[in-house]
């Protein structure tokens, strides 16, 4: 596939992803600031191949989508109650405790927690499935 074709298909991905933010934001789901800065991450991954910066922008670029489907997969499944990867859940739990007293900290544990499970649980399939 060539690098163009790769390109429009993350420029969709990003696009489903901001629509996925902005959908949380208008909810007040506290989700959103993991969703928004993901999608700030893929921005800014389609800028690297943009600019030329990346060795390999081909393999950023089947990376966007494939990382997205784990991801989706996992924030759909939660909202719906199903059963989803451990680390997701806990990511996704963590987004909606609240600290009256630090109100920041839930927000921050929740953002961190859904790093940690796009590396633990989506980072291994997607470089596998690209590869």
């Amino acid at each position: 596939m060539d690098l163009q074709t790769l390109r429009a298909t993350a420029i969709s991905t990003l696009a489903e992803q901001q629509s996925i933010a902005a959908d949380l934001r208008d909810d007040d789901d506290p989700k959103q600031w993991f969703a928004r800065v993901y999608a700030i991450v893929t921005e800014e991954m389609i800028g690297l191949v943009d600019r030329g910066d990346l060795q390999y922008p081909d393999w950023a670029l089947r990376l966007i989508p494939d990382f997205h489907v784990h991801y989706l997969r996992n924030l759909q499944g939660y909202k719906r109650g199903e059963e989803i990867e451990g680390p997701w859940q806990v990511a996704w739990s963590r987004c909606e405790q609240t600290d009256p007293r630090r109100p920041i900290l839930p927000i921050i544990s929740g953002m961190l927690a859904g790093v940690r499970a796009h590396i633990e649980s989506d980072l291994p399939r997607s470089l596998a499935a690209v590869y």
